[in-house]
């Protein structure tokens, strides 16, 4: 079981890069987002595959860039529409 902002921090690292710093902040938000959107509630918990399906999270601890990549969004959401993404377009 993993911590909601370590999930996004391990997913930052397992699909992107903590650089540059605004596009990590951004995917960060996607991120979080996307699991908001998709993810399975069980108790308190929310669960989702690791799966290329979904979002790979990365097996190992968070790196510290992706930590303040990820704490500089903490909590933050897109609020709008839902995300989709797929090869070079998201809808």
């Amino acid at each position: 079981h993993l911590d909601r902002e370590e999930y996004v921090a391990r997913v930052l690292d397992r699909e992107a890069k903590s650089t540059p710093p605004e596009a990590a902040k951004a995917m960060t938000v996607a991120i979080r987002t996307f699991l908001q959107q998709n993810a399975d509630r069980e108790g308190d918990c929310l669960t989702i595959p690791d799966s290329s399906a979904t979002q790979r999270v990365s097996a190992s601890p968070a790196t510290t860039g992706a930590r303040t990549m990820t704490a500089w969004t903490q909590d933050l959401i897109y609020a709008g529409d839902p995300v989709h993404y797929h090869g070079s377009r998201a809808t």
